[in-house]
């Protein structure tokens, strides 16, 4: 993922981990995580704004499909800034 990143500097990243170890903190972020749909980590969202463009799972062997959600949401926000 960090190859990612560095590929597609114009993008901003934030991580964040599921850590549920029975504590009230953990709890919450596991229930964050099941109610926005993540069936495994790292789960990966990429938004324009407000507006949830794309949404995946990236298995460690799934970088390639990583790095096509990406370059669909970028053509989904070149498409919505000539709208």
């Amino acid at each position: 993922l960090d190859r990612q990143a560095k590929k597609h500097q114009e993008l901003r990243y934030f991580s964040l981990e599921c850590r549920r170890d029975g504590k009230a903190a953990g709890e919450r972020m596991h229930k964050f995580f099941v109610e926005r749909g993540a069936k495994g980590l790292p789960f990966v969202e990429v938004y324009r704004g407000d507006t949830l463009l794309e949404a995946t799972t990236v298995a460690p062997t799934g970088v390639e499909a990583f790095s096509h959600a990406i370059g669909r949401a970028i053509e989904a926000a070149q498409r919505a800034r000539a709208q």
